[in-house]
């Protein structure tokens, strides 16, 4: 169902370029620095584009897991939907020119305020957002059958496998190095509560030496 959803989202970025080049045609585009952002979100679409297509095949999928490259697949999906999201966010809220609405018609003033491209980018926004969940999702579900990484030894495999957020943007052996080093810490952490006398009230003094 994953690999479907995947396929959908890249055949739903790849049509959308087509409308934002008809679209582009039809409407100029006011100011150099809003035609630069078209630009960073119609290369993110084709990035994900390109990283989705890997999932069509089932030969390439397999080589992709073979070679470890789900993982740093997975980080270049989120890094193309952050760029695509702060592109959207400039476009919209920042340096997209006001032109003087034509009318007090709420209608007119959302039409001189949200252009078609805009709408364009939202949708592209959208659609690299589910394409990088599908992807999150047949990635954690490798994680967790114990499938991904391939090379990992029977002891790891049958271990429990809890998969991180962090993952997105590390290699599971990095998260579990950090989980370590997390455990040694508080492992070797004094506790206090053996080294306050029983009994003794608390105060800003607790850490003196007792005298007594």
């Amino acid at each position: 169902m994953f690999i479907l959803h995947i396929k959908l989202c890249t055949f739903g970025l790849g049509f959308l370029q087509l409308i934002r080049l008809a679209s582009w045609s039809n409407q100029a585009i006011v100011g150099k620095l809003v035609k630069g952002m078209h630009w960073v979100t119609v290369v993110s679409d084709v990035a994900c584009v390109s990283g989705g297509m890997t999932f069509w095949m089932p030969i390439v999928r397999e080589f992709c897991v073979r070679q470890r490259w789900l993982g740093p697949l997975l980080t270049f999906l989120f890094a193309c939907l952050v760029i695509d999201t702060v592109s959207l966010m400039s476009i919209v809220l920042g340096i997209t020119p006001l032109l003087p609405c034509r009318s007090k018609a709420l209608l007119d003033q959302l039409e001189d305020f949200i252009k078609p491209l805009d709408i364009l980018t939202l949708g592209s926004v959208a659609l690299q957002a589910s394409l990088f969940m599908s992807v999150w999702r047949v990635y954690r579900a490798l994680r967790e059958a114990g499938l991904y990484p391939p090379d990992m030894t029977p002891q790891v495999r049958n271990a429990s496998r809890e998969v991180s957020l962090l993952e997105i943007v590390c290699e599971s052996e990095d998260v579990a190095l950090l989980d370590e080093c997390s455990c040694r810490k508080q492992s070797q952490a004094p506790n206090w509560e053996h080294t306050i006398p029983a009994g003794r009230p608390l105060s800003p003094r607790i850490w003196a030496r007792d005298e007594d």
